[in-house]
């Protein structure tokens, strides 16, 4: 069961995902630069695009990304993410999906399902 800041964190990655690029780590984002022959220390890198996950987290959040086309769609929009082309992912991964972890997913794509709708209300 997800407890406490763990919970928040996973909602506000999931919104970041939602808004922004995936999350990144500055170590990646360093990593990436080098890749492609560019020096990270004069290279002019927007910040404030990088999303800190917990340790904790990093599991569901790679989850999550992993499964981010997986969605059920109406024709209002997305209605949530599904589970059987989410567990086929994790099937043909030969991944176990574990029960911490699709709690944690369920958190991120309520957290998505309600940005989603604060930004229908405010069009």
């Amino acid at each position: 069961m997800l407890l406490g800041s763990g919970k928040k964190k996973l909602q506000e990655a999931a919104r970041h995902w939602l808004t922004a690029a995936r999350p990144r780590g500055q170590d990646e984002l360093q990593d990436d630069l080098r890749a492609f022959g560019i020096d990270p220390e004069e290279a002019d890198i927007d910040t404030d695009d990088v999303f800190p996950v917990l340790e904790k987290n990093w599991s569901t959040v790679l989850a999550f990304l992993s499964v981010q086309t997986q969605w059920r769609m109406s024709m209002n929009g997305i209605t949530g993410l599904d589970y059987s082309a989410v567990e086929a992912v994790f099937r043909l991964r030969r991944r176990r999906l574990r029960k911490e972890v699709f709690e944690g997913l369920q958190v991120m794509e309520g957290a998505v399902l309600s940005a989603l709708a604060e930004q229908r209300a405010q069009s």
